[in-house]
């Protein structure tokens, strides 16, 4: 994709347009303004975008699509046109989709309180009334004895033996299912003669 300009915005992050018409569109977007410096690779030098001929032009002329009273100058598009945030609260605080207002802003505040504290170690008042948990709810394991090294080695031994047994009969298994599987050697026509025992 060819490059016709070029914006770095204040907090570093380089946009660029293919052509005039995209510069146009994030004008009407708001995310640029007219007063923002481009970078235009074609002409190889920083301009306002205010004072570029063809942007102005091309501005212009997407605005005669506009309603007559929605028409407005590149000098006017920014703060019609850019994108706004929800408006802060006194509080200082943006309600969230579908919170009336700070209904439960106390709420919220005690809950990160409890969330601060308990990290910080600070037991929860709430907490401290509550009667204590009896201990027979939680039994504790009872401690584990120290084992000898030859009763390991006898386990170690048991479980040895155990999976030699295991691996024994898998492979007799294979060898059964070998046999039965086995093509007849016979000859064709050859009759099965039963022996006498």
């Amino acid at each position: 994709m060819r490059v016709r300009f070029r914006h770095t915005d204040a907090s570093g992050r380089e946009a660029t347009f293919a052509s005039v018409e995209l510069l146009v569109d994030a004008l009407e977007a708001g995310t640029l303004g007219p007063d923002d410096q481009v970078y235009d690779v074609a002409r190889r030098r920083l301009v306002r975008v205010i004072e570029d001929a063809d942007i102005r032009q091309a501005w212009d002329d997407r605005q005669r699509y506009r309603p007559r009273d929605d028409r407005r100058t590149l000098d006017r598009a920014r703060p019609s046109n850019r994108l706004q945030f929800p408006a802060v609260t006194d509080g200082g605080v943006t309600p969230a989709h579908g919170v009336r207002d700070l209904d439960d802003l106390a709420a919220r505040r005690a809950a990160f309180r409890r969330i601060v504290d308990r990290v910080a170690g600070v037991p929860n008042p709430a907490e401290l009334t509550q009667p204590p948990v009896p201990p027979a709810l939680f039994p504790v394991a009872p401690p584990v004895e120290e084992r000898h090294a030859g009763e390991r080695l006898l386990e170690h031994a048991a479980l040895l033996v155990a999976f030699l047994v295991l691996v024994g009969v898998g492979v007799g298994v294979v060898a059964l299912a070998r046999g039965l599987a086995a093509p007849d050697t016979r000859p064709a026509g050859a009759a099965v003669v039963p022996t006498a025992s």
